[in-house]
């Protein structure tokens, strides 16, 4: 019979379920299918190419499928870069510009300016003051950001 069965009750459920595929939600596509759920911690490196290692904490994310919801607090170090300011991100990202993701941003920047960032790659996160330009390193040298990314992966 289809759809007749319900798996469980209410005081009496199962305990753990292994797979060895995935499970289908609300149909039988493909696009129904999840088939992976993954959480851990993720090396913050830099994407401008300046070479900067940073001092990370709370680095932590959790992929479902392909939503990838990842944060962290980064100091940055004393520099004089003038690369672009980017932090890679622990999955690559679709490849569709319109689909790059966004981030939402708590900042100890400074108590002046709003700093906002996108994903204008699908590699790293940029950043920016009150939307304006990219935000170079020198211009975070010697400061403390904690952000998190929501993105689709590859």
């Amino acid at each position: 019979v289809d759809n007749i069965i319900d798996l469980g009750r209410l005081n009496k459920r199962f305990k753990d379920l292994y797979l060895s595929g995935g499970v289908y939600l609300g149909g039988t596509g493909s696009v129904n299918k999840l088939n992976d759920y993954e959480q851990g911690t993720w090396n913050v490196t830099d994407g401008s190419g300046a070479g900067l290692s940073f001092t990370v904490s709370n680095n932590k994310y959790t992929k479902v499928g392909r939503l990838v919801v990842a944060s962290a607090q980064v100091l940055f170090p004393t520099t004089s870069s003038s690369a672009y300011a980017q932090l890679n991100v622990p999955f690559t990202s679709v490849a569709s510009a319109s689909e790059h993701g966004g981030v939402v941003i708590e900042q100890n920047y400074d108590t002046s300016n709003v700093l906002t960032a996108a994903m204008n790659s699908n590699t790293a996160v940029w950043f920016r003051v009150n939307g304006g330009a990219a935000l170079t390193n020198a211009n975070l040298s010697g400061k403390k950001l904690r952000f998190t990314v929501t993105y689709h992966a590859a």
